[in-house]
């Protein structure tokens, strides 16, 4: 198959050199197709009716066993393919009962229609029209005429949407961890853990911690996996080293120093930032769900419980980032009681909020 590949890159490149049309590229297609065993079942626009009155071309469909098996979307071997064109393959899809369809332009894209929704259907292996592709030899593997299977390109479409929605959830769970909200404090909590655990003193640990700069800096990525870049991001930690003033960069120090409340011997464990004045209580953040009998603000504690949910430690928990209008009113739900928030909330070496901003 390594072979047959190599060949079908070589005489698909030829075309792109020369910006063949599109009626040149599909014959050089068909030949390609010949290559992989399809001396027959080869349907070259074959008419599918649509609705009552309507007819649908696609350029080419496979048949196999005596059914039509996979239609195949040609474009000129210059384009890239848009939304109206990826509209038109899943109609194609839709008409034929099919899950899975190709399409053949500047590169090679198999389409996968996900059951039971109205939308398109969506690339689940974009291969580049190169010798060193090793999904261009697992393609030939799937679309030889002696292997070729519908059960098989339907599970290998489900396992590569499988890996494509778990790489972006594992993506969206790195983004929210290394976000500007909590990145500081989830690499320090990670430096105390593991010092901590190598037998060193918390207080020693916390001052050395405290000095540190720590930058978060993605790599630029390539489109072949369809995401959207992500933006740089340098987030500094502490006051520069030269005027001993606060050094403001992307992210302010005070605007990016993570303050904590824990109490009940970290059942309860509530993080937060302060800016403006305000008190931004972080998403995933504790908070109790007993008060006592002086505790007066419930209009303002129920509005937090619609942005929480209960977790089985007994606990209520933060779906989402949660703006008080003071210190002390975060700190007051938090705890369930009054509190002087100035006091209550620390960083992690043990500096009350109000020792921080100087008041």
């Amino acid at each position: 198959m390594e072979n047959r590949w190599k060949t079908i890159v070589r005489n698909l490149q030829k075309s792109k050199q020369k910006n063949v049309g599109e009626d040149t590229y599909q014959d050089t297609i068909e030949c390609q197709l010949q290559l992989l065993g399809w001396f027959e079942g080869i349907e070259t626009r074959p008419s599918i009716p649509n609705g009552a009155s309507g007819i649908l071309k696609p350029d080419i469909v496979l048949n196999k066993d005596g059914h039509r098996a996979l239609p195949i979307e040609i474009k000129r071997p210059t384009n890239t393919i848009n939304d109206r064109q990826v509209g038109q393959l899943s109609s194609y899809m839709r008409r034929l009962r099919l899950s899975f369809g190709l399409y053949i332009g500047e590169n090679i894209q198999l389409y996968y229609d996900t059951p039971n929704d109205d939308n398109d259907a969506i690339p689940i292996c974009k291969i580049e029209i190169e010798e060193n592709s090793p999904m261009g030899i697992k393609l030939c593997q799937l679309l030889s005429y002696e292997n070729f299977d519908t059960n098989v390109i339907e599970n290998f479409c489900k396992e590569q949407l499988r890996m494509i929605n778990a790489r972006n959830d594992f993506r969206k769970r790195i983004q929210e961890y290394v976000s500007p909200n909590y990145v500081v404090q989830n690499i320090l909590d990670l430096l105390k853990e593991k010092f901590s655990g190598e037998g060193f003193d918390d207080a020693i640990i916390n001052a050395e911690l405290n000095k540190l700069n720590i930058i978060i800096e993605y790599r630029k990525q390539n489109n072949t996996e369809n995401t959207a870049p992500t933006p740089k991001k340098n987030l500094k930690t502490s006051k520069s080293s030269q005027s001993g003033n606060t050094k403001v960069e992307d992210i302010s120090l005070l605007s990016n120093k993570i303050f904590e409340i824990k109490i009940l011997g970290g059942k309860i464990l509530a993080r937060a930032i302060y800016k403006d004045g305000k008190m931004i209580v972080l998403k995933g953040s504790t908070f109790s769900q007993g008060v006592a009998s002086s505790f007066t603000s419930h209009k303002l504690r129920n509005e937090v419980i619609k942005k929480s949910t209960l977790l089985p430690t007994g606990v209520y928990s933060l779906i989402e980032d949660y703006s008080f209008n003071s210190p002390s009113e975060a700190s007051k739900i938090i705890c369930g009681y009054s509190t002087n928030g100035l006091i209550c909330w620390k960083t992690c070496d043990g500096k009350t909020l109000k020792e921080v901003i100087g008041r």
